[in-house]
């Protein structure tokens, strides 16, 4: 089971501890990335959930580089991960093609 833990963002040029939030490092001034909304790009990344939302509904394998980018995840659940979203897709893919294949038989009885 994965473990709850505590996520330190840290600035990606001096490596200073970054309040949660901040749009830049207060030790340095790096900018972190920005989205149009204002929300920092890297919040969203860094958020367990939405990592999660992402890899099972929405991109599934095409979802792990941005598990990978995440600092919510520790590299061992981020291995886990990754294994169980590959399972994930290949069975996924498999039911789709097992559904392909029901569709054409039925239409080929049809016009038989």
């Amino acid at each position: 089971m994965i473990e709850p833990e505590t996520v330190q963002i840290v600035c990606d040029r001096c490596s200073a501890s970054l309040p949660t939030g901040a749009s830049s490092c207060p030790t340095c001034g790096a900018k972190r990335g920005v989205a149009s909304s204002g929300v920092a790009l890297s919040d969203v990344i860094d958020n367990r959930w939405v990592v999660l939302g992402i890899l099972f509904l929405v991109m599934a394998g095409f979802g792990l580089p941005i598990l990978w980018k995440s600092r919510a995840f520790t590299r061992r659940s981020k291995s886990v991960l990754t294994v169980i979203v590959l399972v994930y897709t290949v069975l996924v893919v498999w039911l789709i093609m097992l559904g392909v294949q029901h569709i054409y038989a039925t239409i080929s009885q049809l016009w038989a």
